[in-house]
């Protein structure tokens, strides 16, 4: 089934389909809420929610170039949710729940060919984890807390024994070194995908 999609959401669909990072971040805004919502519905698990969110974005920022053309966004980037939550599920060895695949329409369960842009977005995970990876240990560390615990900058402030002050500009430096090693390897992400929240 189309769905109709508003002037300004069409507006936002076609800047990201040109890079603009400010429209991705508020196509981040628009959708995560549902999206959230269809993970966590395919899952039943909170904890890998917020990996499977990050994916997901990263997989729709990859395959951007799409969003001009498609006469149904909402349904492809639906369709990457889902995808994303079987691999999940697969690579968990966590069988597919009947309900959920009864619940979903046919067009969301047929993934079609994606062999390139699967290994585009492997790389480019793997070139993410590499850059943390070669981050100092106090800015991996911080680093860290803010993405992958989800920690405030006074929580982590706290935590480790430094001023918030010192917490952010650690922050800014580390997402500065993550972006410039994906640039070295020919990769541009958008900030916000290396910060993206969810509940």
């Amino acid at each position: 089934m189309l769905h109709l999609i508003s002037h300004t959401e069409k507006n936002i669909f076609n800047q990201v389909a040109e890079g603009d990072e400010s429209a991705f971040e508020k196509l981040v805004q628009l959708y995560g809420p549902q999206l959230e919502q269809a993970v966590f519905r395919a899952i039943r698990k909170q904890e890998p929610l917020r990996d499977i969110m990050q994916d997901v974005f990263l997989q729709i920022w990859l395959g951007r170039s799409k969003l001009a053309g498609l006469q149904d966004p909402r349904t492809w980037i639906l369709k990457i949710a889902y995808y994303r939550s079987y691999t999940w599920l697969r690579n968990n060895n966590i069988q597919k729940n009947e309900v959920i695949m009864e619940d979903l329409p046919p067009e969301l369960l047929s993934t079609g060919n994606q062999v390139e842009e699967q290994t585009l977005f492997n790389e480019t995970k793997r070139l993410i984890d590499e850059a943390i990876e070669q981050l100092a240990p106090q800015t991996k560390r911080i680093f860290q807390l803010s993405r992958n615990q989800q920690m405030k900058i006074d929580e982590i402030a706290s935590i480790l024994g430094v001023s918030p002050q010192t917490v952010k500009n650690t922050l800014t430096k580390a997402l500065k070194q993550v972006r410039e090693h994906l640039q070295q390897k020919g990769v541009a992400i958008p900030v916000a995908l290396l910060l993206i929240s969810f509940s």
